[in-house]
C-alpha cells in the first residue's frame, strides 16, 4: 500500500510528478492531505475532499481514500491509523511518499505516537 502525503497548501508542487509511472496503476493509493490545522474553522470538508478526488483522478492513480489531517496537532491521524489498519492486508507493507516538507516525518511520528504511546523512538530523516 501506497500513502502519499501531501501538502494541503501546495497539492500540485508537493506531490511527486509521474507516480504512476514508478508504482504502476494498480497498487492502492491513500492521499494523506497534511496541515489541515491551518484551515478556517468553518471550512467544507466533503466539498475539499471532493475536489481533492477530482484532482486525484488526473493523476491516474488507483486512490482508495483521501485523509485531511494535522500530524502536528494530531487531527485525524486516528482515523488515518484506523483505516489503514483496515486496508492493510496481512504481510502487506506500507510506504509513505511525498515530497520535501510535507509532513511524512511528524506524521509517522504521530501514527508511532498512537499505536506505541508516547514514543521514545522518533523518525529523524527519511530516504
Amino acid at each position: 500500500m501506497i500513502v502519499v502525503v501531501c501538502d494541503l497548501f501546495d497539492i500540485p508542487g508537493s506531490l511527486i510528478l509521474h507516480l504512476d509511472d514508478i508504482i504502476g496503476a494498480r497498487h492502492p493509493v491513500v492521499l494523506v492531505v497534511n496541515k489541515a490545522d491551518l484551515l478556517p474553522k468553518d471550512y467544507h470538508e466533503q466539498c475539499l475532499i471532493m475536489w481533492f478526488k477530482r484532482f486525484a483522478k488526473s493523476l491516474e492513480l488507483n486512490i482508495q481514500a483521501i485523509h485531511l489531517v494535522s500530524a502536528l496537532k494530531n487531527l485525524g491521524v486516528r482515523e488515518l491509523a484506523a483505516d489503514l489498519t483496515t486496508r492493510r492486508r496481512p504481510g502487506q507493507n506500507i510506504y509513505m511518499v511525498g515530497r520535501a516538507n510535507v509532513g511524512k516525518s511528524e506524521l509517522i511520528n504521530a501514527l508511532l505516537r498512537i499505536s506505541i504511546g508516547r514514543s521514545a523512538h522518533k523518525v529523524l530523516a527519511s530516504h
